[in-house]
């Protein structure tokens, strides 16, 4: 850990340490975060840890509780739902949107798929690499959102993003790069109608499948 806080600086380097450990599970939900162990554990002093915290808040990743202290925030069936709906309504108005927009701005979505393809088998245990993967693999989603030029909707999809992931982190697959390469052929084709029709379909395929695993857990 010391040395993602030197490359990062020490307030940096504790919101990702927190951040990546959260949003791949390797710090559980609803688990306190001990300010005296985990300033110990990075070799840090507490304001930048605190500032650390109060970013994570701003992410929902963590709540602040008086007296108590700071959580981990909950995941649950309800809220999994909730955000799996809010990610298919934007992202469906982005490809709305593309219908006006040249498909020169599909360049960058385009990259976002090639890394994908391009990246080495998902990880098994280091959280940082877990997380990179995810980021790699999800990338082509926030890219679509980006390409549609809508600052507000692209504000929006982001502040999902912390909470997606962590619901993300549970279950991917290689048939998400496949069905990237379908949508994106056919935007590139302006065949905008078909391409939504794919995209809703597989953001939906993933989120039965998120809550498939919530449900198998919890029994």
């Amino acid at each position: 850990m010391p040395s993602v806080i030197e490359t990062k600086g020490v307030a940096e380097g504790a919101f990702q340490y927190l951040r990546v450990h959260i949003i791949t599970g390797h710090i559980a939900p609803s688990s306190k975060l001990n300010e005296t162990e985990l300033s110990l554990k990075l070799e840090i002093s507490r304001p930048p840890l605190r500032e650390a915290f109060r970013r994570l808040e701003n992410e929902r990743l963590v709540a602040s509780i008086p007296r108590r202290g700071c959580y981990v925030t909950e995941v649950s069936l309800e809220n999994c739902r909730e955000i799996c709906q809010a990610w298919e309504m934007m992202e469906l108005f982005a490809v709305d949107l593309l219908r006006l927009e040249s498909n020169k701005d599909l360049d960058e979505v385009d990259a976002a798929l090639f890394k994908a393809t391009d990246h080495p088998a998902q990880p098994s245990s280091d959280p940082f690499q877990q997380f990179e993967y995810l980021k790699t693999i999800t990338d082509f989603h926030l890219k679509l959102v980006e390409a549609a030029r809508n600052m507000t909707l692209t504000h929006l999809y982001n502040s999902i993003l912390p909470s997606l992931a962590r619901y993300q982190s549970m279950f991917i697959s290689d048939r998400a790069t496949k069905e990237h390469q379908a949508i994106i052929r056919l935007l590139r084709k302006r065949k905008h109608a078909e391409a939504k029709k794919i995209l809703g379909k597989h953001i939906r395929h993933h989120c039965d499948q998120m809550e498939t695993k919530m449900t198998d857990q919890t029994k």
